[in-house]
């Protein structure tokens, strides 16, 4: 009965000391493993730019949990500056866009490193990420300045500031965009769905400091079609690549 109990304490003791030495290879080389982080930054992607921030759990070294959170611009592919050529002094404008559109994306993700940094401050660690959540779309109705008198096409003329209707409005009829702000207060909201694909280059000199550079795509998608344009196909997918820099930190 004795031997018994001490085999049983000594298969305990072995199974501990193999856990701990299992759980140490995989969170790294006896460094601390800081638990949390928090990162911000700018993005490009192909149809505008954004803003993004994360707040990430780490589960060991390799795999991480993060929660994030993007505000992004979006843009139509056939949006064109043009200009009103038979009236001086006029500003630029995007013939046949109703909306702005922008989104805000809400969403849930993991991180997979891929390859570890040897020495902090010497090397570069690659990680995998994907992520899914909702994505919010709002779009806000363009204002332009509307030409009201006609004393000539080399002379002054008076204008108003109007919601762009495309039966209505010609191309010789906008004197100019109108201001940005205007129009917040009718939006038009588009719930949807996303998922991210990306690879996160880090190069930070200190572990507690993150300092990394992000390329992927996203896809994000609407039940119906986000009316930015007034003359041309408007979609209800968009599939965007991007790249980004965050900067951030780690703490316990």
């Amino acid at each position: 009965m004795i031997i018994m109990k001490r085999h049983i304490i000594l298969l305990a003791l072995m199974l501990g000391t193999f856990g701990l030495f299992s759980q140490e290879q995989e969170e790294g080389t006896g460094d601390e493993l800081l638990r949390h982080e928090w990162d911000a930054g700018g993005l490009l992607h192909i149809d505008g730019f954004g803003i993004s921030g994360r707040n990430v759990r780490s589960i060991t070294y390799y795999r991480k949990w993060f929660y994030e959170a993007d505000i992004v611009i979006m843009k139509h592919p056939k949006e064109v500056k043009t200009s009103n050529a038979y009236y001086p002094n006029t500003k630029s404008f995007i013939y046949g866009k109703k909306n702005s559109f922008f989104i805000t994306r809400l969403g849930v993700g993991m991180q997979r490193l891929l390859n570890r940094e040897p020495f902090w401050g010497k090397g570069l660690e690659v990680r995998m990420l994907y992520s899914v959540g909702t994505s919010l779309g709002f779009t806000k109705p363009v204002y332009l300045y509307i030409i009201t008198d006609r004393p000539g096409y080399s002379g002054s003329f008076s204008y108003t500031l109007e919601k762009y209707k495309p039966d209505k409005h010609g191309i010789w009829d906008i004197q100019g965009r109108g201001p940005i702000t205007k129009g917040f207060g009718e939006l038009g909201f588009y719930p949807g769905a996303y998922g991210k694909f990306a690879f996160n280059f880090e190069f930070a000199q200190e572990r507690s400091k993150i300092r990394a550079l992000e390329a992927g795509t996203v896809l994000d998608i609407y039940p119906d079609k986000i009316p930015i344009m007034a003359k041309n196909q408007n979609k209800q997918l968009f599939l965007s690549f991007y790249i980004s820099f965050y900067i951030g930190g780690r703490y316990n």
